[in-house]
């Protein structure tokens, strides 16, 4: 321990009197990479208690022990190179702070401590389905790509950050909103898309066949491709204007014949207008 404490040390430019003042802010990518491969037991102890005590949590596969184990540690160094953050930085992440470019660098990472951190705030703003989870409940990498390149898409429509995608409703998705978030790979977007239009359909009180859904409960690609498809033709700009801005006798004759004529037909579109299909 004391060769190992030596090592830190000397690795830290760091005397054991410096030691005892490392706080959470002095925490960075290159003080953790020196401290895991020196592997002093009494520094291991200390990194771990600044951790700790700056509110990061700090999950159960993070530990080798008592202490944060040497593979999160170069996990977490690896993640706050990428960042430019020290731990106290982190610590401070928070749903309006996560934004595409975050997201395309936090998605890579191993550290359990950044991938539960950045799925506890996503999941405190967004449903977060299962299947956008790995086995150990974290949001998977292809999720969180998938939700950057979204948020990326959405920016020429100011919703650049997780904290704005949750407060998308239906007056919001307008059919260009709508084609960038049906395009999307994202399981967590999917769910929004869903609820949103579920929500805005449940106000009007308009029951959509089960056949719109996918096994997930979500809308299907086909019916949102299908919904875009007869917003154009009924030259509405979102279907929350549909709802409660338009009425029967605001539409044309071929309209109604081009969306009669449409294929594949819209489940949300013949609940609102019943027997339009047959």
């Amino acid at each position: 321990e004391l060769l190992a404490l030596a090592d830190t040390l000397e690795a830290l430019g760091m005397s054991v009197e410096d030691t005892s003042g490392i706080e959470a802010e002095d925490i960075d990518d290159t003080m953790l990479r020196g401290v895991a491969d020196a592997e002093s037991l009494i520094v291991y102890r200390l990194i771990t208690t600044q951790v700790g005590d700056a509110g990061l949590t700090i999950p159960t596969e993070a530990y080798d022990g008592d202490d944060i184990s040497k593979d999160e540690l170069l996990a977490l160094a690896d993640t706050l190179e990428s960042l430019g953050m020290s731990v106290e930085d982190t610590s401070g992440i928070e749903a309006k702070l996560i934004d595409a470019e975050m997201l395309g660098k936090v998605a890579t990472t191993e550290s359990y401590i950044v991938k539960n951190l950045i799925t506890s705030e996503v999941e405190d703003k967004l449903e977060v389905p299962d299947g956008a989870k790995d086995g150990e409940g974290y949001i998977t990498e292809d999720e969180l790509l998938a939700l950057a390149d979204t948020l990326t898409e959405l920016e020429s429509e100011d919703i650049d950050d997780v904290l704005e995608l949750s407060g998308v409703d239906a007056s919001y998705v307008s059919v260009d909103v709508l084609k960038i978030l049906t395009e999307s790979e994202s399981k967590i977007v999917r769910r929004i898309v869903t609820k949103t239009l579920d929500n805005a359909l449940d106000e009007a009180t308009i029951s959509v066949s089960d056949d719109a859904y996918d096994t997930n409960d979500d809308f299907t690609d086909e019916e949102l491709d299908a919904l875009i498809v007869a917003l154009g033709i009924l030259e509405v700009d979102s279907l929350d204007e549909l709802l409660f801005d338009k009425e029967p006798g605001d539409f044309t004759v071929n309209m109604i014949n081009d969306i009669k004529n449409m294929d594949p037909k819209s489940y949300i579109i013949e609940a609102m207008f019943p027997g339009i299909y047959s």
